[in-house]
């Protein structure tokens, strides 16, 4: 699933274990006579909206959790409500709130929540409202998620002689618990 020559893919679950140790990975295999353009998946932490919601405050309104989820999420993403049919087309219908009623991170924690007894709460009143930083994407294989170090062979050296050396600066690094690397690529495949 990778277009580089190798390959390091290192396998963890703490996001920052996995940044650290491909930015470590990347050092090291870029000492490496032959390797050529090292670099590392991307993975930025972009700002984004939390609801927590408060058990104990939303259990006073007799308010379920999943139902203050959906009515943010319905007020701020937008849900299909239905489909409109003209001719031969078909148009999806989405209810979604007015821009100004989500610009800030206010607007967000005084949305309006109906309850069951159908009294009009804050969201804030039942929930934590907060934004925290994201990964802007987390890949997984096997149940694992992984981050990706590539490289490619700089013209004039040898795949094979370049691979084994990347291996083993590899095996001598130490990863934490948890952590492991192992070694894909061009070279991994023509050996398959």
């Amino acid at each position: 699933g990778s277009s580089e020559a190798i390959t390091i893919r290192i396998y963890g679950e703490d996001m920052d274990e996995l940044r650290d140790m491909a930015e470590k990975v990347e050092e090291r295999i870029r000492q490496i006579e032959g390797v050529k353009d090292p670099h590392r998946e991307m993975l930025k932490e972009i700002p984004q909206i939390q609801v927590k919601v408060d058990l104990e405050r939303a259990k006073q309104y007799a308010v379920k959790p999943g139902d203050i989820h959906r009515a943010v999420s319905r007020m701020v993403s937008g849900q299909e409500a239905g489909d409109i049919h003209i001719g031969n087309r078909t148009w999806d219908v989405h209810v979604w709130s007015i821009p100004e009623a989500r610009e800030s991170l206010t607007d967000i924690q005084e949305m309006i929540i109906d309850t069951p007894s159908g009294d009009k709460i804050e969201l804030q009143e039942v929930a934590d409202v907060y934004i925290a930083a994201t990964p802007n994407g987390i890949y997984r294989e096997n149940l694992k998620r992984k981050m990706d170090v590539g490289a490619n062979v700089e013209k004039g050296h040898d795949l094979g002689t370049v691979y084994h050396e990347v291996e083993e600066a590899i095996a001598e690094m130490e990863f934490p618990h948890g952590c492991h690397a192992e070694l894909l690529g061009e070279y991994t495949e023509r050996q398959k």
